[in-house]
């Protein structure tokens, strides 16, 4: 039993971190799509995607330690498929520091770093389906199929919704920009702000 132990950990920790990372994901996306709108919230979902992400990359790191010291399997073994999920902890971790330096990291730079998420749930997956050794049964492959398709409907969601989002910003950054008054304007008789509608709520 004691030589199956890294056996039984590294599969189940896999999996587990899959399932996080999709998670992960997806709770971001709704995060920046404010697809759930409740006061307070955002900051919430906010610091539980950063705990979702850290523990995506602990589990991995459990992942490959229990791979490292289980003696079963060759290092050899299904090289493509293994050097999916190699690639995939890299984007990860990559993800993750930029996280913790965001502060000090230029938003493009941080938004291009943060958006290799997507490609690494990809990578897992193919990593899963060719390299594990359940990614034969039926309910591995319903299951990663069904995570796969969650993710890209959500991502779909982001991208559609992002357009009108820019489009109402910039609209409303141009009409409450300061302008020239025109000939014989006061003060008194100057027209209110005008109000920006996103995701169904008016805001000044």
């Amino acid at each position: 039993m004691n030589e199956k132990i890294t056996w039984y950990v590294s599969r189940s920790s896999g999996w587990v971190a899959f399932a996080l990372l999709a998670f992960t994901v997806v709770w971001g996306i709704l995060g920046i799509t404010k697809i759930i709108e409740r006061r307070g919230l955002p900051r919430w979902m906010l610091d539980l995607h950063r705990f979702l992400a850290l523990l995506t990359v602990i589990f991995t790191g459990v992942h490959l330690a229990a791979l490292v010291a289980d003696n079963f399997i060759p290092l050899d073994w299904k090289p493509g498929a293994v050097t999916w999920g190699i690639v995939a902890f890299y984007l990860m971790v990559a993800v993750q520091v930029s996280s913790w330096l965001r502060s000090r990291l230029p938003r493009k730079v941080w938004r291009g770093v943060h958006l290799l998420s997507y490609p690494a749930l990809w990578m897992v997956a193919l990593h899963g389906l060719r390299a594990g050794s359940d990614a034969g049964t039926l309910p591995v492959k319903i299951g990663v199929i069904g995570v796969i398709g969650a993710t890209s409907f959500f991502t779909l969601m982001r991208i559609l919704g992002s357009g009108p989002r820019r489009r109402a910003v910039a609209a409303f950054d141009a009409a409450t920009a300061p302008a020239t008054p025109a000939s014989g304007a006061t003060a008194g008789n100057s027209p209110p702000p005008p109000t920006l509608v996103l995701d169904g709520h008016p805001r000044r």
